[in-house]
């Protein structure tokens, strides 16, 4: 084999070697970009999309109660009351995602470490694995974030695009326990595990039995809704109609009782309401690579609430 043969054959390793750790870091600033994405949304941050739903949702609203009451300081306050409805319905996705993952945590993390202390996986292909698990929903984040799990092998940046994804305090604390436990694995894996899926449990009793405990409060709630709708139908039909809400007084009554509709609402909503759990940032993992899993799993047995 001649020189010019053997360097060729150099150049061409270095070529792929090159083109090879470009595409890598062209796939982590992707992934680096998409998080950077979902934090603003995290923040507060209103996409051109989401501002497009709120403002046609106060169009359909104003336009129906103009036509209902002909006032247009009616109509407004119906505008206003168009928002509330798509942020509620915002409210309600974002609520479906978070019982999906409550319902699903204690399954895969049984799963996990079955295929982990069972089957010997390692615990990314063990958690993409059984992700499954979870609803359609939440499944389908796992999913996507499998594939940049597969260009890059970074398990820490993949589960950091997860939990700012999902958003909620309850999965960040499982997925940091999965970062660590597979960046220290030990004997005690297993054990961890079988914590870990304990606390879930835990957690999905305490939520069910407070749902039911407060199921009568939301029947309330919105059937509260409804009678003065029903109300302001039947004193329509009875009165004036369209001209009884044009007058000073209609007006002003109608925008007292809605506005303290609005506020019976809106307290409600916060009384009824489990209290959030507010969780750190995953990126305290990186900065304590040598902090024990057990520390991200609660003790209960000293709880005043117990087991």
């Amino acid at each position: 084999m001649d020189s010019k043969t053997v360097i060729w054959i150099l150049s061409s390793i270095a070529a792929l070697a090159g083109s090879t750790t470009m595409a890598q870091g062209t796939i982590r600033l992707l992934a680096e970009q998409k998080h950077k994405k979902t934090r603003s949304k995290r923040l507060g941050v209103i996409s051109p999309t989401t501002l497009k739903r709120y403002l046609g949702f106060m169009a359909l609203g104003s336009l129906l109660t103009l036509l209902a009451t002909g006032s247009p300081a009616l109509a407004a306050i119906g505008g206003l009351f168009g928002v509330l409805l798509i942020y509620l319905t915002k409210q309600s996705e974002s609520s479906a995602l978070h019982d999906q993952l409550l319902e699903g945590w204690p399954n895969v993390i049984d799963e996990v470490r079955i295929r982990v202390c069972t089957l010997g996986e390692a615990i990314p292909h063990a958690l993409f694995s059984a992700s499954n698990g979870f609803g359609e929903k939440a499944s389908s984040i796992f999913d996507r974030s499998r594939i940049t799990w597969n260009l890059t092998g970074d398990f820490y940046l993949v589960c950091n695009l997860i939990a700012d994804e999902l958003a909620d305090p309850k999965s960040t604390t499982a997925l940091q326990t999965m970062v660590l436990l597979h960046e220290l694995a030990s004997t005690s894996t297993e054990s961890r595990l079988a914590r870990l899926r304990e606390d879930r449990s835990w957690d999905l009793a305490a939520a069910k039995e407070a749902k039911a405990a407060m199921a009568g409060a939301i029947f309330a709630r919105r059937f509260v809704l409804v009678v003065p709708i029903g109300m302001a139908l039947a004193g329509a039909a009875i009165g004036g109609g369209r001209a009884s809400f044009q007058t000073p007084a209609g007006i002003s009554l109608s925008a007292i009782a809605l506005g303290l509709l609005l506020l019976c609402w809106i307290w409600s909503t916060r009384l009824i309401g489990l209290p959030k759990v507010k969780g750190g940032r995953f990126e305290d993992v990186e900065a304590t690579p040598d902090r024990s899993p057990d520390e991200l799993v609660p003790d209960r047995t000293n709880s005043p609430w117990g087991r």
